[in-house]
């Protein structure tokens, strides 16, 4: 399956209750409500991150409580501290501090066209198995890059590759795979010109956002998060 870098049209959904066609039965915005979120036992919307863009995955969930956003965006300037000892990556927050957003230049994880990682790579990723260890306290989007050379498939090829053996790393070692969202991007989206070797290695990067989930959300709100 394919997963979407970019958002494009944001999606409005209108529910009507009570109108089913008969008993027993359900309706098929009913059906198709449930395919691409879900409901837990309380009947609250539970959202299934493998359906959603890139962009509505940094979206949501919202935390709406000021408190438990707070909470949330200290324990996340912890996160940065302790991620930015890991040498050659860059980490940055972003939604106003309620996401991390780690760029792991590719040649730390993968040799030149290869799609296998090499042999170092765990020094690299170990770090962020520990989010998605525990269902629901956070969720993992893998965006991998290249740097343009090569065919437009070829790219997308490549990056979609990359993406899945990363995401099969975390969940090979103690990951949980239902909070991991991969996107290949191919060269769609370049930090920097191609006119330089240099600016191509920027190019040849994985993101890795970590997005708080419900369950850190719910705990932030009591005041006591367990993490």
């Amino acid at each position: 399956m394919r997963f979407y870098c970019k958002c494009g049209l944001v999606l409005f959904f209108t529910v009507f209750a009570g109108i089913l066609p008969s008993q027993g039965s359900e309706s098929r915005i009913g059906q198709w409500w449930k395919h691409l979120f879900g409901r837990d036992k309380a009947n609250e919307v539970v959202i299934n991150i493998q359906e959603l863009t890139l962009d509505e995955n940094i979206a949501v969930p919202e935390i709406k409580s000021p408190y438990a956003a707070k909470k949330i965006r200290e324990l996340l300037d912890d996160e940065v501290r302790r991620l930015n000892k890991v040498k050659g990556i860059t980490v940055s927050e972003e939604r106003n501090g309620e996401v991390v957003k780690a760029v792991i230049p590719m040649d730390m994880l993968f040799l030149p066209n290869d799609t296998l990682l090499w042999n170092r790579a765990h020094l690299v990723l170990r770090p962020f198995v520990r989010y998605i260890s525990e269902p629901g306290m956070f969720s993992l989007l893998v965006v991998t890059h290249s740097d343009g050379t090569g065919s437009a498939g070829y790219n997308l090829n490549l990056t979609d590759r990359r993406a899945s053996e990363i995401r099969k790393w975390l969940i090979d070692n103690g990951g949980n795979g239902e909070m991991i969202a991969i996107y290949g991007c191919g060269a769609e989206e370049p930090v920097a010109g191609s006119n330089s070797i240099e600016n191509r290695r920027k190019n040849r990067r994985a993101d890795i956002y970590i997005v708080p989930a419900r369950t850190l959300i719910k705990q932030a709100e009591r005041g006591k998060i367990d993490f």
